[in-house]
């Protein structure tokens, strides 16, 4: 857990009533010589059916990358997760998993990590399981609502979904991958590139900080 690290080094921050959750597709260092598995990203998966994964052939260096496809474009490595603090935007949590792996099952594990008694999070999250998850952990769910066929929302859902959105909050991963150049991963293995997220997000903590102060 990132708190846990910035407390070895003399820092603290302080848990935070919100927490933001998203995610982020990073780029392996090595891409393989031949195509793999291609999962389709959670937003993307109209067409699952119609256009299936392709058979396995992993020739990578990086032993744990995976494909997935978002939009038209295939990518090759890791999706990153952050929890950021409402308000001031403080990263407190980061998870790295393959890149084909569903962010509906990270979320259980994730989100043990984070302190805060609110979660908000975008409709890809939104699942009963989810909800009740929050609640026998304590937390209030602020995870948009989702529309599902014949089901359109409701008036009040769409009134919920504008609120939660005022708080998204996208500077993190901006500035990471501006500042820190995380649109790829330096490193190779989950657990060398875990730990990459890590530093990287000590330091835009620093500099967060830092401007603060200025």
């Amino acid at each position: 857990m990132l708190n846990q690290e910035l407390e070895k080094l003399g820092f603290q921050i302080e848990s935070a009533q919100g927490a933001l959750v998203d995610a982020t597709i990073i780029e392996s260092n090595c891409r393989p010589r031949k195509e793999i598995i291609v999962s389709v990203d959670r937003k993307e998966d109209a067409d699952a059916e119609i256009n299936p994964p392709m058979i396995e052939i992993n020739e990578s260096k990086d032993p744990d990358g995976r494909w997935i496809k978002k939009g038209n474009k295939s990518h090759y490595g890791y999706k990153g997760f952050i929890s950021v603090t409402k308000g001031d935007g403080y990263i407190q949590a980061t998870r790295v998993t393959p890149a084909n792996e569903s962010e509906m099952k990270v979320f259980k594990s994730f989100v043990e990590d984070i302190p805060s008694s609110e979660i908000f999070a975008d409709k890809g999250y939104t699942s009963t399981e989810n909800n009740a998850l929050l609640r026998q952990l304590g937390k209030k769910s602020r995870i948009m609502k989702k529309a599902v066929r014949n089901k359109p929302l409701k008036q009040w859902e769409k009134v919920f979904n504008r609120l939660v959105s005022h708080h998204r909050f996208r500077e993190a991963f901006s500035t990471l991958k501006r500042r820190f150049h995380l649109n790829r991963f330096r490193y190779v293995s989950l657990q060398k590139v875990q730990s990459e997220l890590i530093f990287k997000s000590m330091g835009f903590n620093l500099l967060k900080a830092a401007n603060s102060m200025a």
